[in-house]
């Protein structure tokens, strides 16, 4: 269990590198979800982070390289959040009653901004998944 604790946390902490998150998804196929349902709470804390949403904002006009450095940082950010949504859905259909109830309190809390609508993104393909199991 703690080495599942030392990889995600090289993994939040570099989500910048996309050899990490490569590396991640790679082993994200290959690890149970139960592992990782001790870390939903920092799993989830990550969706709409301002780290991550503050990458997506385009630089200023005059600076070139800053620009290509953006450009580059928002397809490592675009990677990060395909696997965030990828682990959250697993862990919240593997294990509805652990990370369900952080994801609705996340979704319904006022202040969130930006998040709601990842939020209800993931929840609305939980629906659909949800709806494909029961028929």
């Amino acid at each position: 269990m703690d080495t599942v604790f030392t990889v995600v946390n090289l993994w939040l902490t570099n989500n910048e590198n996309d050899a990490v998150t490569t590396l991640m998804c790679n082993l994200i196929d290959r690890v149970p979800t139960y592992k990782f349902v001790s870390l939903s709470y920092q799993i989830l804390s990550r969706l709409g982070n301002e780290s991550t949403e503050s990458r997506m904002t385009s630089p200023s006009s005059n600076q070139k390289s800053s620009r290509s450095a953006s450009n580059n940082s928002n397809n490592n950010n675009s990677s990060f959040n395909a696997l965030l949504t990828k682990i959250i859905l697993k862990l919240c259909s593997d294990h509805p009653h652990h990370t369900l109830p952080q994801l609705f309190a996340l979704a319904h809390e006022r202040d969130i901004g930006a998040q709601v609508p990842k939020l209800f993104i993931i929840i609305s393909m939980l629906k659909v998944t949800v709806s494909f199991f029961t028929v």
